[in-house]
């Protein structure tokens, strides 16, 4: 099957909050990633300041039900950050696109 490609729910502490965690983590592990880790996940979706109307702006990118990379913001929509499985890079367009 191929790539699918879905919005993060409006609620930020769903399962999809977890899953991602764990992408991140799994990835962070191996030195990928290191400017967009798991801890930064955490203090997006925690912060008081955060605009929960954004949250469907994050993309998640999955093949089988297995996340394979994000797109997503910091805070302010219109600054994107990538983080794909060096597995799945191929997909690199598609979500600059995104």
């Amino acid at each position: 099957m191929g790539i699918q490609i879905r919005h993060y729910p409006q609620d930020a502490f769903c399962a999809d909050f977890f899953r991602v965690e764990d992408f991140l983590k799994q990835h962070g592990a191996h030195g990928i990633n290191k400017n967009w880790h798991w801890a930064r996940w955490e203090w997006l979706l925690g912060h008081p300041n955060l605009d929960k109307a954004t949250l469907p702006q994050i993309g998640i990118f999955e093949q089988d039900g297995i996340i394979v990379g994000i797109a997503t913001h910091d805070m302010r929509p219109g600054q994107s950050y990538i983080i794909c499985d060096p597995d799945f890079q191929h997909i690199k367009p598609e979500m600059v696109q995104y």
